[in-house]
């Protein structure tokens, strides 16, 4: 603003170094209703004071220009006007003088009232304030956002490493059925092959062949091999036990245990007792007739392992029995499981 005011204080203080023509009142009150009216006029142009000073810094400076320019011309022009010269200047320098004041009272009213001030500075305080939380609470938000994203990565990382470990163990459990499906292809073949080998004999109706909780089982009728209340083995049994021994004992690397059942007829003692001396002495003479005897076992089992119910005579006579049964190989079974 110093700068656009000075051209107008420049112009007053000449006009203070030349002499003019006295002011009378009416000149006085002029100046003072021009400033008042500008005054008014600037207070509806404070939001525009900037650019409406430089407007009028530079309409004075042509003003300026062009007033000098025009008393020049008129001197050259009208020589007959030289006379009143005096006259002329001194009005000039008067409407100079009225048009200085009226430029410092649009300079003085062009400003921004305090009011308006206070209240823009307060505004501009409030919104940086509220941009200040703002820019905390986000700076929370990421803050909250980060521990996020970091938890999400552990989590990720233990899922990959937890799906990593479930493909191993998939592709352990995978290998473990392959083992355990060539296991079974074998125990199938071993079983058609003795179902073969037993086939006279089954038609023969000496004995039965099937599967009893998952064990390949062969049952012989108590009738066949013994008489009633006793374990010793009959004369016209011993061919069919004998053939039987043969094509068991020919099965190599198997295990097999001789049981023996009652009915529930008689003391639970005898019958238990019984059922192991039948057992024991089959197992005997599968063994003096070729079956090694670290491969068998036999074991008594009296009335409680029933094939059938004991109401009828039917079912009691199925319930007397011995069966010869071919122990799994465990170690064969179980070996899939403990590999990697």
């Amino acid at each position: 603003m110093p700068g656009l005011l000075t051209p107008v204080i420049l112009d007053c203080l000449g006009f203070l170094e030349t002499p003019v023509m006295p002011l009378d009142w009416l000149t006085v009150s002029l100046v003072w209703f021009v400033s008042q009216c500008t005054s008014l006029i600037c207070q509806h142009l404070r939001h525009r004071a900037g650019w409406y000073l430089r407007l009028l810094s530079f309409a004075w400076g042509l003003l300026q220009h062009s007033t000098g320019f025009l008393f020049s011309w008129v001197w050259a022009k009208f020589p007959r006007m030289s006379e009143e010269k005096e006259y002329v200047m001194n009005c000039y320098q008067v409407m100079r003088m009225m048009a200085a004041a009226v430029v410092v009272f649009l300079v003085s009213s062009c400003g921004i009232a305090k009011e308006v001030y206070h209240t823009e500075v307060t505004r501009l305080v409030k919104q940086l304030d509220g941009l200040e939380s703002k820019n905390a609470e986000l700076v929370s938000q990421k803050g909250n956002l980060d521990q996020q994203l970091q938890a999400c990565q552990l989590e990720l990382s233990g899922m990959r490493t937890q799906g990593a470990q479930l493909d191993q163990n998939l592709a352990r459990a995978l290998r473990r059925i392959k083992q355990l499906e060539a296991i079974a292809a074998k125990q199938r073949e071993v079983f058609d092959k003795l179902r073969m080998q037993l086939d006279s004999l089954v038609k023969a109706g000496k004995l039965t062949v099937s599967i009893v909780r998952g064990q390949f089982t062969v049952q012989m009728s108590d009738k066949i091999l013994f008489d009633s209340g006793r374990f010793d083995i009959k004369p016209e049994a011993e061919d069919t036990l004998g053939e039987l021994t043969r094509i068991l004992s020919g099965l190599q690397g198997r295990r097999w245990q001789v049981a023996g059942h009652t009915d529930t007829d008689g003391a639970v003692e005898f019958n238990w007792r019984l059922s192991a001396n039948r057992s024991r002495a089959v197992t005997l003479f599968m063994i003096n007739n070729g079956m090694e005897a670290e491969r068998i076992s036999f074991a008594g089992y009296g009335q409680f392992a029933p094939a059938t119910s004991n109401e009828t005579d039917e079912d009691k006579a199925q319930n007397r029995r011995i069966e010869i049964v071919l122990i799994p190989d465990l170690e064969a079974l179980l070996s899939p499981l403990g590999g990697t």
